[in-house]
């Protein structure tokens, strides 16, 4: 059987989870204040873990997505 080289580990599914759903708030949120730093973190963080497999790396890009939302909040 051919996996079609996604190889992703339960710890990398939990975060792209985790930060995916933070994205879609961070998205919802920008887009009813009209803060387009939050929209497009929200964007980053919703489609990053589909290009990320490793587990350690989808949780430093998720928390370095997260300080960047952080430091643009209004």
């Amino acid at each position: 059987m051919q996996t079609l080289g996604l190889d992703y580990s339960v710890g990398a599914l939990i975060g792209g989870t985790l930060f995916g759903i933070i994205g879609i708030y961070l998205f919802r949120k920008g887009r009813r204040e009209s803060h387009s730093p939050n929209i497009w973190v929200g964007v980053s963080l919703m489609l990053y873990p589909l290009f990320v497999s490793s587990t350690l790396y989808t949780y430093v890009v998720g928390v370095l997505l997260c300080g960047v939302a952080y430091y643009y909040w209004p």
